[in-house]
């Protein structure tokens, strides 16, 4: 039974880099996070997402189509436009 304590802080510490990184809220204004993914979730090839991340200002989605290949887009949280990439 010792190892649970251990197995809590070693997830913990693998878990700080991503909540360190991650922006606590989408700026004033924003549209709701589901205005922004339905539209990528409509489209013909999609599959799943896999992650949906603030950072610097815009949405970091990674999504999978349905053949299996990875898309990244970044999108801006007050238009819900794809977001230019730097």
């Amino acid at each position: 039974m010792r190892l649970t304590p251990y197995a809590f802080v070693w997830a913990a510490m693998l878990c700080a880099p991503s909540l360190v990184l991650a922006e606590a809220a989408p700026p004033e204004g924003s549209k709701p996070l589901t205005e922004i993914l339905r539209p990528i979730e409509a489209r013909s090839d999609f599959a799943y997402f896999e992650e949906v991340e603030l950072e610097n200002g815009k949405y970091k989605i990674e999504y999978f189509t349905k053949d299996g290949s990875k898309q990244k887009i970044e999108v801006d949280p007050l238009t819900g436009t794809p977001a230019p990439t730097r």
